[in-house]
């Protein structure tokens, strides 16, 4: 079984992500691919979270130019506003390119106000057709939903593993979740990141568990583009 990170998620649904070519890849060529639930609700969270917060900056960057807005200096400005809004905000600047690719195709609409009200439509439809935008790379994905079993295992994981430090708890639930998932289904499941810090984590806390545990899990760390 194989398994992959919210970060290889958000990089299939934005194109402008600088990992994009590496996830759909690694999408399309894993074999018995399945989405745990946490990554799924943590890659949703985390998109809207980027694009809202790319927006909203974007917006402001874009409302401050007073060229005429269907002028060929317009868009000048807008590119030049945008490429300083990336440099200081590099966590944010695939979501940036996102925001500044469908504003391009409101070039109809009469003002801001009205262009950004379709950047909000598209940001919500974004997080609500995530899941077939993966099933469009692969059809065959399988979305994995906690059975009762899967669940008091992952319960007795997680004792097993609290003394164990992740930067944040949904890290913490998402490796536990691999070490249920591998004990219930008696398979080896590999879980690919692109999460140096994940990657590191997972790997010293999987030596602390008892090789029954261990044996049939393992972390990935991915190569961006």
């Amino acid at each position: 079984m194989n398994s992959i990170d919210s970060n290889v998620v958000i990089a299939v649904a934005n194109p402008f992500d600088y990992s994009h070519k590496t996830s759909v890849k690694t999408v399309k060529n894993l074999d018995e691919l399945l989405v745990l639930l946490n990554v799924f609700t943590e890659s949703k969270a985390t998109i809207q979270r980027k694009y809202n917060k790319s927006l909203a900056k974007s917006v402001t960057e874009i409302r401050k130019i007073t060229a005429e807005r269907n002028s060929l200096l317009f868009g000048k400005l807008v590119v030049q506003a945008l490429e300083k809004l990336k440099k200081n905000n590099p966590n944010l600047e695939g979501f940036i390119d996102l925001v500044y690719s469908e504003f391009r195709t409101c070039e109809n609409q009469k003002d801001i106000s009205a262009a950004m009200s379709r950047l909000n439509v598209f940001g919500v439809a974004l997080i609500k057709s995530l899941e077939d935008v993966l099933r469009k790379e692969r059809p065959d994905i399988e979305f994995y939903e906690p059975t009762e079993e899967f669940n008091k295992m992952h319960l007795k994981v997680y004792d097993l593993i609290a003394g164990s430090y992740f930067q944040d708890r949904n890290d913490k639930l998402i490796y536990t979740d691999c070490v249920a998932l591998a004990q219930i289904e008696n398979d080896k499941l590999t879980f690919h990141t692109f999460d140096e810090e994940f990657h590191k984590t997972a790997k010293s806390t999987n030596a602390s568990l008892p090789q029954k545990y261990s044996k049939l899990v393992d972390f990935n760390k991915l190569k961006p583009n």
